[in-house]
């Protein structure tokens, strides 16, 4: 990601690609700019939940209304807490299903804003995926440069 730091676009896809893979989820930053990622489709159809067509369709039909996530993440108030976990039917009418969604707001030096998150069952491994969120959102904070 270092080799990127100072190209938003290009280092925003890197990280979403490497978010994707560690965590064997999919990944989805958003910017305030409305710009959206994704990366790692092909991990959800790893995990059984997906195996069931409906499920899939569920998710895939959510993820093509692009503002659906930035909405879900909007709606969830302000709190203590720098990493936020929506399960099941926090995740509103699209997502009803075994879905967990867990996502952090993050802030360049320019005042760029956004959230950085990952999308799985709800069975996820919420002692793994937190701490690698959490991770991800600091190389934003640290390592950009211009924007």
């Amino acid at each position: 990601l270092w080799d990127y730091r100072k190209h938003e676009d290009r280092f925003m896809k890197e990280l979403t690609r490497s978010l994707a893979e560690k965590t064997k989820t999919l990944a989805l930053p958003t910017t305030q700019d409305g710009d959206y990622y994704f990366a790692g489709f092909a991990n959800i159809l790893d995990m059984p939940e997906f195996y069931d067509i409906d499920v899939t369709k569920t998710l895939l039909s959510a993820i093509d209304e692009l503002g659906y996530f930035k909405s879900l993440c909007e709606g969830v108030l302000e709190t203590d807490e720098d990493i936020h976990i929506l399960l099941e039917e926090e995740l509103g009418p699209k997502l009803r299903g075994p879905y967990g969604f867990v996502f952090t707001r993050f802030e360049t030096p320019k005042h760029l804003e956004g959230e950085v998150g990952v999308l799985g069952p709800a069975r996820l491994n919420y002692t793994s995926i937190v701490p690698t969120v959490r991770y991800f959102r600091n190389l934003i904070r640290e390592i950009v440069e211009g924007w």
